[in-house]
């Protein structure tokens, strides 16, 4: 009877160990996960940051002289637009007014798949305060 008794102090001893080595298992791996889906979060978000350089292409590099286009307008309408019209899966319209040139508004057409800028000029469609 005795004997039993260590038995299942034992058992019991051995159960408890267990226990608190599942415990600290289940805390590391949880520590694991987080630290997994952190790093994927910081990746992936200067990932996002990672701009990739805009691409002219030839129909664009002769229309800037024909439109008298500075190639300063088109970046800044790519990166700061005052809306933003996403036409197809391959094509996104970007709108700006522009100061420089007597406010009017100037569209640029760009591929962001690729990053190619198609082409650009000024919308007669859209009016000096409606470039949005």
């Amino acid at each position: 009877m005795f004997l039993v008794g260590l038995e299942r102090l034992r058992l019991a001893g051995i159960a408890f160990i267990l226990d608190v080595a599942l415990k600290k298992a289940e805390t590391r791996l949880s520590n694991l996960i987080f630290a997994l889906n952190y790093f994927t979060f910081v990746s992936l978000t200067f990932k996002i940051m990672e701009r990739k350089p805009f691409i002219f292409s030839q129909h664009l590099e002769t229309r800037l002289q024909e439109r008298n286009l500075k190639r300063e307008w088109i970046e800044d309408t790519l990166e700061n637009p005052d809306s933003k019209e996403e036409v197809e899966v391959d094509e996104t319209h970007f709108f700006k007014r522009i100061l420089e040139a007597a406010s009017r508004c100037l569209k640029v057409v760009l591929n962001p798949l690729t990053n190619i800028v198609i082409t650009a000029h000024f919308d007669r469609k859209k009016t000096k305060n409606d470039c949005k």
